[in-house]
């Protein structure tokens, strides 16, 4: 049986747990449709497509893009999962980026193209620890739209986070225009630095 306190204190905690969801969820909702800034946060793409709540290349079919991710705390990583949701097989690489910047690929080839919505998992090698991931496409692979709603970095630890902070090689963004390739959209949510929560 809990002590008093300690129950208030998970109360505290599930109850900032809550707030910070809720204001991902409405910082998301008031990014450009198919922005990076769509990939933060856990998934609200529930249905394949071509959908506004997922990140999409400024153009179709264009070839070589990248997203990038950054998560609150660094841990050994032992999977990534990304969530594609419209046009899914044209994935041809995912690194860790490390603190210093420098990557690390954790896989490299050809992903089966699927339909629907497609978690795929791609599994790390012991001992590499990042707070960051990008996820590299050949957008060429596949015909049309490719779209990823969100990325998730499993720890070896057991801990699961959806990324934090999102920024792409390009962007279709709707409300905005699309960015040319090269050019960098970024979108940071918080700051997490000087985040007291407990996990």
């Amino acid at each position: 049986m809990k002590t008093q306190p300690l129950a208030v204190a998970d109360s505290l905690n599930a109850a900032i747990d809550r707030m910070h969801r809720a204001a991902h969820e409405a910082q998301r909702a008031r990014e450009p449709a198919w922005g990076a800034g769509q990939a933060v946060g856990e998934p609200d793409t529930m249905s394949a497509g071509d959908q506004r709540t997922a990140w999409a290349p400024a153009t179709a079919d264009g070839g070589a893009e990248w997203l990038q991710l950054g998560y609150e705390k660094a841990v050994e990583i032992a999977q990534i999962k990304v969530r594609e949701t419209c046009g899914a097989g044209c994935i041809a690489k995912v690194a860790a980026v490390l603190e210093s910047g420098a990557e690390v690929v954790i896989w490299q080839g050809r992903e089966s193209a699927g339909d629907g919505v497609v978690d795929a998992p791609f599994n790390a090698p012991p001992g590499l620890t990042a707070r960051g991931v990008k996820v590299y496409l050949d957008t060429a692979r596949v015909p049309g739209w490719n779209e990823i709603d969100a990325v998730e970095l499993i720890g070896r630890d057991g801990s699961h986070q959806w990324a934090a902070t999102a920024s792409a090689s390009s962007s279709y963004s709707s409300g905005g225009g699309a960015l040319g390739f090269g050019e960098k959209e970024t979108l940071q949510l918080f700051n997490y630095s000087d985040d007291t929560r407990r996990r």
